[in-house]
């Protein structure tokens, strides 16, 4: 995609001169319609702080489609909100056509934010630098991963589940790797599933939404230098902790953290912060009941997916996970269409 330098992304809410109020520049008071097409009509529900903010849109040209715009966050510096953005929109031109990924549908800069609060809007004060931002197209109407676990009476999820959503996420890492990427971040709050709640949707249609830490991979690198740490405290592999270079098996685990977080409803390190004191407790992970709690086809997994290389792509991760749900569901799998009775939406 041909990027016009000269073509910009402006909110098209006018400043009122009449209020003096100072509205917070504040990511959550973004307000406006951009490439006057695109109107803002509310943030993500999403409780993280990214580097990247992501806002809900409405077009008249496509009312029934889901359009999110992806943008630095009016928080963020420069140079952050740059390097995240670069990783983000690399992926998505290089991986087109992929199911598991947003369409991008356009890569403009920004060059004013707007922002409304109590019926006053004022444009960005002083915007000194044109604010990288995309629009994608979501395949309907999604909610994020970690929905599940809120949603949840028990804060915990039947293992058949748990599984399932595994096994969805390995098949959206799984062609991100193909393509020479590693994810680095992968979390709850960074996947999507379609809506309704369903095995098929599950499984086969979970969607990335944030690949702000998205880096190449290839078999061939060097994979014996410290490196600056990338990831999240709580579900990042120990060698990702100890500050080493990463491959898809870091990825992979991450995904088995997520798993046993949702068989158990908790990590055993879910109130440490310090990256080294988590580090030294992943190493004591296989001893815990989180751990002993998971089909045993995942702890054996676990265990290869520790002794593997970064230069190594994993094999064998899907049918472990598809052994694991075989032997819990027998071949009724793809018959449960219904979720429980606690995932069911209104109107279903």
């Amino acid at each position: 995609m041909e990027r016009d330098e000269e073509s910009v992304i402006v909110g098209s809410v006018e400043e009122n001169e009449l209020m003096v109020a100072n509205v917070p520049h504040r990511a959550h008071n973004v307000c406006g319609v951009l490439m006057g097409l695109y109107v803002i009509t509310a943030p993500a529900d999403d409780s993280l702080k990214r580097d990247l903010a992501m806002y809900e849109l409405f077009t008249a040209q496509d009312p029934q489609a889901k359009y999110f715009a992806v943008f630095a966050r009016p928080e963020v510096s420069k140079e952050h909100a740059c390097e995240s953005f670069a990783a983000h929109l690399e992926v998505l031109k290089n991986a087109e056509g992929d199911v598991h990924l947003p369409t991008l549908t356009v890569a403009k800069p920004l060059k004013k934010l707007f922002f409304g609060l109590d019926y006053v809007q004022q444009g960005e004060h002083d915007a000194d630098w044109k604010r990288p931002a995309m629009i994608v197209k979501m395949p309907g109407q999604c909610v994020f991963l970690v929905s599940l676990r809120t949603l949840s009476p028990t804060g915990n999820v039947e293992t058949w589940l748990a599984l399932a959503v595994g096994l969805g996420l390995v098949n959206a890492l799984s062609p991100l790797h193909d393509k020479g990427f590693i994810h680095r971040y992968v979390t709850p709050w960074n996947f999507m599933v379609p809506m309704p709640f369903s095995m098929d949707n599950i499984v086969k249609r979970m969607v990335i939404m944030d690949l702000s830490l998205a880096t190449r991979w290839s078999p061939e690198m060097a994979y014996d230098a410290a490196v600056r740490f990338a990831g999240t405290v709580k579900y990042s592999s120990e060698r990702a902790l100890n500050r080493r270079t990463v491959g898809p098996a870091d990825d992979f685990i991450s995904v088995i953290f997520i798993v046993a977080e949702l068989i158990s409803g908790k990590l055993p390190w879910r109130a440490v912060s310090k990256i080294d004191k988590c580090a030294a407790m992943r190493e004591k992970f296989t001893e815990t009941d989180e751990f002993r709690r998971l089909p045993r086809e995942i702890r054996k997994l676990y265990g290869k997916l520790c002794d593997s290389s970064p230069s190594d792509k994993p094999e064998r991760v899907h049918e472990a996970f598809e052994s694991a749900l075989d032997r819990r569901t027998g071949s009724s799998l793809w018959s449960l269409s219904a979720m429980p009775a606690w995932l069911e939406m209104p109107g279903e």
